[in-house]
């Protein structure tokens, strides 16, 4: 899509940080309750091709080809496809917008996405994509980020008068918006959205619900466990294609 900014949200600015953190040894939210699901998800459904929209520098496309299904990996930055492609030199990378995906109807047994939805700014369009390119009877998974995680980080924390300990503070649950996302030195704009968003849209695509979870840490350390519990970051859908 030739009128989309090569900066949408900041991302292609933030490539050299994004890559850095997801090469990091410890990522808590992504070793202890991301990988663990996906890994899960992925042995049960056994796809034998796959399209992952919104693929970053390609490391869940990677563990899908280790299992030997065909994987593409899609991405709007053409920094972190680079990093894909340097990384798995025989896999198929390609640079591309969720809302516009440059393949044909029925293409891939399974099309998924991971933390990626709450970037997108067409929510509507990209399902409605996502929909189009999966086979019948295939699953469109999705590993996103809870809404009531993402009203949080669009709502200004509160100050405990006794104890002066910030808090985190959920408001306007029902109201879509952007906020700032920080992450160490990675600075990009993501969406907030009730959950009803993501379920009309799914439906409005004509994809029926298969399964939907929360799930809990595997482990970790007590604090980042019970932190996690308190405000879960991390949801799960799987819808299939008639």
């Amino acid at each position: 899509m030739s009128d989309r900014h090569p900066d949408e949200n900041g991302w292609a600015s933030a490539a050299e940080s994004w890559i850095k953190n997801m090469d990091g040894p410890d990522h808590f939210q992504r070793q202890r309750v991301i990988d663990p699901v996906f890994d899960a998800r992925i042995r049960a459904l056994a796809p034998t091709s796959a399209l992952e929209v919104g693929c970053g520098e390609g490391r869940y496309c990677r563990k899908l080809r280790d299992l030997g299904c065909d994987a593409t990996g899609l991405d709007p930055v053409e920094a972190l496809v680079d990093a894909a492609k340097r990384r798995d030199p025989a896999g198929t990378y390609v640079t591309g917008f969720s809302e516009d995906l440059p393949f044909a109807d029925d293409s891939f047994d399974l099309v998924y996405s991971v933390m990626v939805l709450g970037n997108v700014n067409d929510l509507q369009a990209a399902i409605s994509q996502m929909a189009r390119v999966v086979k019948p009877g295939g699953q469109v998974l999705i590993i996103e980020r809870t809404s009531f995680a993402t009203a949080s980080f669009a709502s200004k924390p509160r100050t405990c008068e006794q104890t002066g300990q910030k808090l985190n503070v959920i408001s306007n649950y029902l109201k879509p918006r952007q906020y700032d996302f920080r992450w160490g030195d990675l600075h990009t704009r993501n969406w907030h959205r009730p959950l009803s968003a993501y379920m009309q849209a799914f439906l409005a695509a004509g994809l029926t619900l298969t399964r939907f979870d929360e799930p809990r840490p595997t482990s970790g350390s007590t604090a980042d466990v019970w932190a996690y519990m308190n405000l879960p970051s991390v949801m799960t859908m799987e819808w299939e294609k008639h």
